[in-house]
């Protein structure tokens, strides 16, 4: 018995030796844990600015325009809670003339920065999150901007900061906007990456000259497609081409803010049927120029008359690209009956629609705009330039005449310019975009402001060009002047003073004492002195409209502006603050088409503290600590879009209609004809939901009050001004008493004051009948060809 409990133990002692053998080795590596799993506490993922391009591509940023950018990041070790901050920065070039741009010798001089971008995050353990945030992207102190780069940091409520460094920003041109292409098979739209009106390179020169006029984007598709979700962040965008993006990759922000962005003069281009059926179950179906669209075959005799009518005259490729479109392959057209207001394009044979979309237009082709029957076409480049981008007619020039060979004579030394002009790009051809509050060019500033021989009505700046945040654009510096009269704190005059003093006198003294003796008891005369010290005291301060030690003031000119057709409008508010001790305040928005800066001339060292843009934290974004210094006055600018709950509609019989929820005095209806005669119709008060017959007159002036209140006539008066009204335009203009809803200023200062000037489209000119290019490229590469044999021809003899 013993000898056999003695073999087992001793065996039992064999099996724990090996087995700690083995435990010693296992600790090396836990059968339980993830070989893959990272080491950082951080994984950081791709940065990009919308309208994001391809994967592995540049990112991209237009001067004085808002961007939406978004930051992938995961957290590798723990759940984390903190705040993701970005600032833009700018590297300028100092060019003492726009004619140095083209020197290589500019040195980076100076940097500034805009004012910094933050927002919650929340990163769950091991899931990579795409953090979006706003941002404007500065404009350099000259005339040129070098380079734009985005620093970013994440700073969880407990640990380190995490630095992401800086990303650059290749800087847009004054005239380049983006042309952003909506698709899943971006190889299919190749043929747009080296079209003419895209961009041109003169590089066989002693200073290369590159004209830009488009970044062609076409954003990843694979999940929500990178568009803001404001058109405040789109105004860097000219042209948006639908192609067969399906409509749940845009959210419905998206879809609203694209709406915004065409009736404020952005080009939809819905190319062919895939286009046709996906818009048509959106909110854009009443916009588009067909109707309930149905696939058909390509016409022949349509595509053919299409490809003579827009040929430059000297197009050898006609007849190559019309046996294209009859060699029996069937090819997919769209087909329906025209909305209201839908029409065909001049010489496009019925291929080409377009229907007007308040300011802007959404052009609908029946056709594949890059079908092979087109892109081998030598007059493609024109046709896309003048029929679908509705831009002016070029010419081709050879820069050097005395050029002898193909090398010297090809497209490195030919410039393309606009017929009869010597601009190679021009921002108001490039976009359609326009607001008036940062664009119209007013008829008193025009002999000192740069504006374009294609649009004079526009002011365009040399680096942001046309639509970018400008504090001293003509609407913004016109009411920043008009509301610093305005603005501060009604002092009391000396006649208040000596009334209230005297008032004061009789109450405590006769009235008193009559009022306790007439009572029997005059000894509380005494106890009453206090008691009416402190009423009177309150009444005075109420009557001055202060508080007593501290008084803050609010004066605010707002600039409304609403498109034909649109029940949301551009507002437009400058706002000077005052308060006699020093305070912070914060402006907040009640949606995210809103955003609020100060104006750079006030900063001061009296201000210690800049202030800083906060989203995700409330419904919309919010301006914090804005401060504004004891006894002083700072203005604030802020733009939103707002919802007006209807439209003012001027029908065929010059009834004018009311749907909108503002009341509106002193309203004035202005119609100036083609031929530049101006007809003006009186309405004066106008209420919601009520229609008025108009009668029109011709005269030149407006009889508006000069007393009405904070200078607003003055303010009516440059908006109805005949010289700054584009011909074929019917507008109303009218004053709004008070401030619209929306943005919110706090603390609430205690005197506030706020009138609001509304300019109403309510009809814009017709576009231009499209034009066709004067030559073409290969025009001279052909005589280049004809000139060498015939050189070597005479060698030859």
């Amino acid at each position: 018995m013993h000898r056999s409990v003695f073999v087992f133990l001793s065996l039992l002692s064999t099996l724990m030796l090996v087995g700690c053998d083995g435990c010693r080795d296992s600790t090396t590596q836990n059968p339980n844990s993830d070989p893959q799993q990272p080491k950082e506490a951080f994984s950081v993922g791709s940065f990009t600015v919308y309208p994001n391009p391809r994967k592995g591509l540049n990112n991209y940023a237009k001067p004085g325009h808002w961007i939406t950018a978004e930051q992938t990041l995961k957290s590798n070790q723990q759940d984390l809670r903190g705040n993701f901050s970005g600032q833009a920065n700018t590297i300028t070039t100092n060019y003492s003339s726009l004619a140095d741009a083209g020197q290589t010798d500019n040195k980076p001089i100076t940097s500034g920065a805009a004012l910094s971008s933050s927002r919650p995050v929340n990163l769950p353990k091991g899931q990579a999150r795409k953090i979006d945030f706003r941002l404007l992207a500065p404009k350099g102190n000259k005339s040129s901007v070098q380079s734009i780069t985005i620093g970013r940091r994440f700073t969880p409520r407990s640990g380190l900061t995490l630095d992401l460094g800086a990303k650059p920003c290749r800087p847009l041109e004054a005239g380049e906007y983006f042309f952003v292409v909506l698709t899943t098979r971006p190889e299919h739209f190749a043929r747009l990456q080296v079209a003419d009106w895209v961009g041109t390179v003169e590089s066989n020169l002693d200073n290369p000259v590159q004209t830009s006029n488009y970044q062609l984007a076409i954003p990843d598709s694979e999940n929500l497609i990178p568009l803001p979700e404001t058109m405040l962040d789109m105004t860097s965008i000219a042209v948006i081409l639908w192609d067969d993006i399906p409509e749940d990759k845009l959210t419905p922000r998206q879809m609203q803010a694209l709406q915004d962005w065409v009736h404020f003069g952005g080009r939809l281009i819905v190319n062919g049927s895939d286009a046709s059926s996906i818009l048509n179950n959106t909110t854009f179906a009443d916009h588009l120029p067909l109707r309930s669209p149905r696939t058909i075959e390509l016409s022949t005799d349509a595509a053919t008359e299409l490809i003579e009518n827009n040929s430059v005259e000297s197009d050898r490729t006609i007849t190559k690209q019309i046996s294209l479109v009859t060699d029996g392959t069937a090819r997919v057209a769209v087909d329906g009956n025209l909305n209201p207001g839908g029409q065909a394009i001049a010489g496009s044979s019925q291929m080409l629609l377009s229907k007007p979309m308040g300011l802007g237009h959404v052009i609908q082709s029946r056709f594949d705009l890059c079908g092979d029957w087109l892109v081998g076409w030598d007059s493609f480049d024109s046709f896309f330039s003048n029929a679908i981008l509705n831009r002016p007619a070029r010419t081709y020039a050879r820069i050097n005449p005395d050029a002898e060979t193909l090398d010297d004579a090809g497209n490195e030394v030919l410039k393309l310019t606009f017929t009869g002009t010597k601009l190679r790009t021009d921002p108001a051809v490039n976009t359609r975009f326009r607001i008036s509050s940062r664009d119209a060019l007013l008829p008193a500033n025009r002999p000192a402001k740069r504006f374009s021989p294609f649009d004079p009505y526009t002011v365009v700046d040399p680096q942001s060009g046309i639509s970018g945040w400008n504090a001293t654009s003509d609407w913004i510096d016109l009411m920043q002047r008009t509301i610093a009269k305005e603005a501060g704190i009604t002092i009391p005059k000396s006649g208040f003073v000596i009334q209230s003093l005297i008032i004061y006198l009789i109450v405590l003294i006769p009235v008193n004492f009559l009022v306790f003796r007439l009572m029997g008891k005059p000894e509380y005369v005494w106890f009453a002195v206090p008691v009416i010290a402190i009423v009177g005291a309150a009444v005075a301060a109420r009557q001055a409209q202060l508080d007593i030690g501290f008084a803050r003031s609010h004066t605010e000119l707002a600039l409304l502006e609403l498109q034909p057709g649109h029940r949301r409008g551009h507002l437009s508010r400058v706002a000077a603050v005052y308060n006699s001790l020093s305070s912070r305040y914060q402006i907040a928005f009640p949606s995210e088409d809103g955003v609020a800066l100060p104006f750079d001339k006030t900063v001061s060292s009296d201000i210690t503290s800049q202030p800083s843009i906060r989203t995700a934290y409330a419904d919309g974004p919010e301006l914090l600590d804005f401060a504004v210094p004891s006894n002083r006055v700072r203005y604030l600018r802020s733009e939103e879009i707002v919802d007006v709950a209807g439209t003012l509609q001027l029908d065929a019989s010059n009834t004018l209609t009311s749907e909108i929820d503002l009341e509106l005095s002193d309203t004035f209806v202005i119609r100036k004809s083609q031929q530049n005669d101006v007809m003006v119709a009186s309405v004066g008060l106008l209420k919601p939901g009520e229609s008025v017959q108009l009668e029109f007159e011709s005269r030149d002036d407006l009889e508006v009050s000069p007393s009405l209140p904070m200078q607003t006539a003055s303010l009516m008066a440059q908006v109805s001004s005949a010289e700054g009204i584009p011909p074929g335009t019917t507008r109303l203009i009218a004053r709004i008493d008070g401030s619209v809803e929306g943005m919110t200023i706090s603390p609430q200062a205690s005197q506030a004051r706020s009138q609001t000037l509304l300019l109403a489209h309510l009809a814009h000119a017709p576009l231009a009948a499209p034009s066709k290019d004067t030559n073409l490229r290969t025009d001279f590469i052909r005589a280049v060809r004809k000139e060498t044999d015939d050189t070597e021809q005479e060698t030859q003899n």
